[in-house]
């Protein structure tokens, strides 16, 4: 399939063609694009987009979520972006870019990117439920910035109930780059970089991150939140000292050295937090959160 500069809109053709004959598809863009909001929703349907030629912007003609991966009762579907292609968000969108949800698939190749989300809600870039996986193999996801004051919700991604399997790319200068729920798993591997981490805890359960013994990339700065009934900072960190933060057969000291600590956080009520600098606890060489021994 490929949509062409032209008086018919090529990409949301291409979309209601693939729904209606699922299969496995290449998009590739020949032009910027303005499309509406868009659902893979049909059994067993792969799309892949790539640019033509040079980047090719697709962006929201209205606000909401650009493209939507997933639907109750339907398996099998995925979505790839490739080489050439930005999928930009809305200047004042209180919505995803991209929402993987239903045990779907969204994946990421070099030469992608996610950008210009902005908003003043709890949304992300790409935000993954509902048993689904997000695989990013390289590209970035960048400039996502939203003015809702919790630090644990402002994200370039967010993962609840999914998984976040980050083997490549960058994620950077979002408000908050990645934002992984308890419920959630995320790993690391190859070059994969990302600038603010934040893994969250509640009494019975903590977010870690499993790191591959290929990772080459960095953290700049990992924060530990909570959510709890009042602001009680004491609960946060409670629920976090002695508990495997980084796992994997890529922990080791060198590794570990790259996730400089920075905040606890703790979040409660309706956009309520409050911070506190991580000073006396260390990751140890097992990626256990410990209070420091000297």
């Amino acid at each position: 399939m490929s949509a062409q500069p032209g008086g018919v809109n090529y990409v949301e053709q291409a979309f209601i063609y693939a729904k209606a004959n699922p299969a496995e598809y290449t998009l590739f863009v020949g032009e910027n694009m303005t499309i509406a909001r868009q659902t893979l929703d049909a059994f067993d349907l792969k799309l892949k987009i790539i640019g033509l030629g040079e980047r090719r912007v697709i962006s929201f003609r209205e606000n909401g979520t650009l493209i939507t991966v997933g639907a109750q009762y339907r398996t099998g579907i995925s979505l790839t972006i490739g080489n050439n292609i930005t999928l930009k968000g809305g200047s004042n969108n209180n919505n995803n870019v991209v929402y993987v949800t239903r045990e779907s698939e969204f994946i990421m190749l070099e030469g992608s990117e996610i950008s210009g989300n902005v908003g003043n809600s709890s949304v992300a870039a790409v935000s993954v439920d509902g048993g689904s996986t997000f695989t990013m193999k390289g590209g970035e996801i960048k400039d996502n910035s939203n003015s809702a004051p919790d630090m644990t919700r402002t994200r370039g991604v967010y993962v609840s109930n999914g998984t976040f399997n980050m083997e490549g790319g960058a994620i950077k200068n979002n408000s908050v780059d990645i934002n992984i729920d308890t419920n959630a798993s995320f790993s690391m591997a190859g070059n994969a970089e990302a600038v603010y981490v934040n893994l969250s805890a509640n009494a019975t359960r903590n977010a870690s991150i499993s790191l591959s013994p290929n990772w080459t990339g960095k953290i700049d700065m990992l924060n530990l939140s909570g959510h709890t009934s009042s602001q009680n900072m004491t609960t946060v960190i409670n629920w976090w000292v002695g508990k495997q933060v980084l796992s994997g057969a890529g922990v080791n000291a060198a590794n570990v050295a790259k996730f400089p600590l920075g905040h606890f956080i703790n979040s409660w009520g309706n956009n309520r937090y409050a911070i506190q600098a991580i000073g006396n606890y260390e990751i140890n060489s097992n990626g256990v959160f410990v209070t420091k021994t000297k």
